[in-house]
């Protein structure tokens, strides 16, 4: 089940997904949630992808007038916790494609259209971020 989440994001303007990868090296070092929104136009209209380690999930979000849907969810994934991990979305048309350490964990079809970038965490004691980057697709 989708919820929304209060916790800690951090958007960055000027970065938009379109068709292509949005890429995040993190390190968590707790065992509560984080991930990353795009298609971030406000605080209620956005997509998220959500991490959480003690539940075992990897979940897509749509966000939409306040609304949380889960587009996707896996379940029983062991996530990595305590190093250093690549954590990605690509997105081909209408597809999302999530990917941690370059494994595809999961996948989802739905239709966005701008917005910009970001990272969130939710009850993290402890979470770490680095090289995020938004990559246009390759030809």
């Amino acid at each position: 089940q989708a919820l929304p989440m209060n916790g800690t994001m951090l958007v960055r303007t000027g970065a938009t997904l379109g068709e292509g990868t949005l890429t995040v090296r993190a390190a968590p070092f707790d065992d509560d949630g984080f991930g990353f929104v795009y298609h971030y136009l406000d605080a209620a209209n956005y997509h998220r992808v959500s991490f959480h380690a003690k539940r075992g999930f990897v979940r897509i979000v749509r966000v939409r007038g306040g609304v949380a849907t889960a587009l996707a969810t896996a379940k029983n994934e062991q996530l990595p916790r305590r190093w250093w991990t690549t954590y990605a979305v690509r997105r081909v048309g209408d597809r999302h494609e999530i990917y941690v350490s370059g494994r595809l964990v999961l996948e989802a079809t739905d239709r966005v259209s701008g917005g910009t970038t970001g990272l969130y965490a939710w009850a993290m004691k402890d979470i770490r971020f680095d090289d995020f980057a938004v990559l246009d697709r390759a030809p």
